[in-house]
C-alpha cells in the first residue's frame, strides 16, 4: 500500500505544550505539522505531569477561578474512549509561601 506523502517546513512530534506552542510560533514561518500518539493534544501534557493544584497561588481571582475548577479536575467530563479520569492525585508537597 503506497503512503500519502504531505510536505511541511516544520514537522514537530508530540503534541503537548512545548510541541503546539511551537508549532503555533512556527505557523506564521511556513507549514506544520505535529504528530500526536494519543487520542487528544496535550494528554500527557505539563499540566497533568507537573502542575499543582493551589489554591492559595496568585491574586484573589485566580485563587477564586481555581477554587471554583476543583469539582471539575477531580470529576472531569469523558473526552476520550478512556471516559474521565481524575486529573488529580493527592500528593505531599512542602508550601512555602508567605500566609497573605
Amino acid at each position: 500500500m503506497a503512503a500519502d506523502k504531505q510536505h511541511c517546513d516544520f514537522l514537530i512530534v508530540g503534541g503537548g505544550m512545548a510541541g503546539c506552542s511551537a508549532g503555533y510560533f512556527l505557523a506564521d514561518k511556513g507549514s506544520v505539522i505535529i504528530l500526536e500518539r494519543e487520542d487528544q493534544p496535550g494528554y500527557h501534557s505539563t499540566g497533568r505531569s507537573a502542575a499543582v493544584y493551589a489554591t492559595r497561588y496568585g491574586n484573589a481571582t485566580l485563587r477564586t477561578i481555581t477554587r471554583a475548577a476543583r469539582s471539575f479536575f477531580l470529576n472531569p467530563p469523558a473526552v476520550s474512549r478512556r471516559g474521565s479520569k481524575r486529573s488529580m492525585t493527592p500528593t505531599t508537597s512542602l508550601d512555602s509561601t508567605p500566609p497573605r
